[in-house]
């Protein structure tokens, strides 16, 4: 829509807000702001729970761009960088673009593969699950 501000908001689970109710994910308090100092606009979400940089250029890519925002945000954290390019035995590990560094320095995007649920990612869905997952040490 003419006269509005578009952003994308492109990052892991604290742009997906795994575990805030979005009414508190940092891109709705923005958008909620914006639109208090009377700034029409509207903040789109792109997050992914574990998602490294070199995801968040995929996403950049292949969704991202469709929507032609004037202003695209990616949150960074220190993790995002080491996991775009280590094979990390996490659940989304092989879902995400990596990126391989070859003795010569150059760089070659490795494809993610398809994504494919088990048990424990239907349980993860449970704050209950999470709770005891976490309290009770289990994840370690």
């Amino acid at each position: 829509m003419p006269g509005r501000l578009h952003a994308a908001v492109i990052g892991d689970s604290y742009v997906q807000a795994s575990y805030v109710d979005t009414r508190d994910a940092f891109p709705d308090v923005i958008e909620r702001r914006l639109k208090e100092r009377g700034i029409g606009a509207e903040v789109l979400r792109f997050g992914m729970d574990g998602a490294p940089l070199s995801q968040y250029l995929h996403v950049l890519r292949r969704e991202v761009v469709a929507y032609k925002p004037d202003i695209p945000l990616v949150r960074l954290i220190n993790n995002d960088f080491d996991e775009s390019y280590r094979f990390l035995k996490t659940r989304y590990a092989s879902s995400f673009l990596k990126v391989h560094v070859g003795d010569n320095g150059e760089l070659r995007e490795i494809a993610p593969a398809d994504f494919e649920p088990i048990i424990a990612d239907l349980l993860r869905r449970s704050a209950t699950f999470r709770y005891l997952y976490y309290e009770t040490n289990l994840h370690l």
